[in-house]
C-alpha cells in the first residue's frame, strides 16, 4: 500500500469515528431536549399542586367538614340561582 493511500485510510477511519460521534452527540442532545420539556410540564404541575395544597390548607383552617363541603360543592350551582333571587323576594 502507498503512503497515500496509507492516509486516505486514516482520514476515512478518522472521519468515519468523528461521524459516529456527531450522530451520538446528537441522540444525546435529543435526549436532553426530551428531559428538560418533561422537566418544565413536571414544574407546571409541581406549581399547580401547591395551589391545591393551599387551597386546601385555607379550608383546613375553616375546620371544614370534607363531607360538609362535598354537599356544598354539588348544590352550588343551585344555591346561587336562589341567591339570585333573593333581591327579588325583598322588594
Amino acid at each position: 500500500m502507498t503512503q497515500a493511500q496509507q492516509k486516505l485510510a486514516s482520514v476515512q477511519d478518522l472521519v468515519s469515528g468523528e461521524h459516529a460521534r456527531a450522530l451520538s452527540l446528537q441522540q444525546e442532545i435529543e435526549a436532553l431536549k426530551i428531559a428538560k420539556e418533561n422537566s418544565e410540564e413536571l414544574e407546571a404541575e409541581v406549581e399547580r399542586l401547591r395551589g391545591f395544597e393551599d387551597e386546601v390548607e385555607q379550608y383546613r383552617r375553616l375546620n371544614v367538614n370534607p363531607k360538609d363541603w362535598e354537599t356544598f360543592a354539588a348544590s352550588k350551582g343551585a344555591i346561587r340561582h336562589y341567591l339570585k333571587l333573593v333581591p327579588m323576594l325583598i322588594e
